[in-house]
């Protein structure tokens, strides 16, 4: 079976290696949205992978815009029916994970799924992993999110349409059929300790003018809003069940 995998990717180089562990099991080509204005060893990463091909980003900011032309567009260049059975359309954080995923896909091929339900979970730990393992084998704990209930896998005739954030789709292709039962979990990595807030408060200083104007990707100090890192950390820390 044929896979290809591709994901936009800027100082991922923390968590880059459990990526490729864990979908190394799978995938046969990856392309990396590279943005060049990286500051640590994820080009490195990238080039010492045999299979990755690298696809160059020049945006100095953050924007959200580019995220969905690549999502929904720019994968197509490189990725289609005569080159590919199926394509995950990953961020670097996002696992999805199924004990027997390559049999969940011939399954789906068989019974004609082209663009199947995935349930979405944020993972936590209190501190990043170091073990030379699965991130789900050291990480097990997380919450439901239906945010990321994210159908980032498809065939490649599937045209997405994903809205920002690529958490809704309008999926268009010869042939669209979504599977009954959500056989696949995606897998959210993001929230490790008390390091996370601060972080993702950062993230706001690196974001273009777009996202700012339309509140994509920001995040806030207000006590009372969804968007407070910080509110995000205590819900996970206070809910986080076994997912695994």
């Amino acid at each position: 079976m044929r896979i290809h995998c591709h994901f936009l990717c800027k100082n991922e180089g923390r968590i880059l290696p459990y990526m490729f562990k864990h979908y190394d099991k799978y995938v046969e080509k990856y392309f990396a949205h590279f943005n060049v204005n990286s500051t640590d060893n994820t080009l490195s990463i990238l080039k010492n992978k045999s299979n990755v091909a690298i696809i160059e980003d020049r945006n100095v900011k953050l924007d959200e815009r580019f995220l969905i032309e690549m999502k929904n567009v720019v994968w197509k260049r490189y990725s289609n029916p005569s080159n590919c059975d199926w394509v995950f359309l990953i961020d670097t954080d996002e696992f999805l994970y199924n004990p027997d995923l390559l049999g969940l896909l011939e399954r789906y091929d068989k019974e004609g799924i082209t663009f199947p339900k995935v349930e979405g979970y944020q993972m936590f730990s209190e501190s990043f992993p170091t073990e030379d393992k699965q991130i789900y084998e050291i990480i097990k704990k997380g919450i439901p999110y239906h945010p990321y209930n994210k159908q980032i896998i498809l065939k490649p005739s599937i045209s997405p349409n994903y809205s920002y954030g690529c958490h809704f789709s309008n999926a268009q292709g010869p042939v669209v059929k979504t599977s009954e039962n959500v056989d696949v979990k995606l897998l959210h990595y993001k929230i490790f300790g008390e390091e996370y807030p601060e972080k993702r408060l950062a993230v706001n200083d690196t974001l273009s003018d777009f996202n700012k104007a339309t509140g994509c990707g920001t995040y806030n100090r207000d006590p009372n809003s969804p968007w407070n890192p910080y509110n995000e950390l205590k819900k996970v820390r206070e809910e986080a069940k076994d997912v695994i």
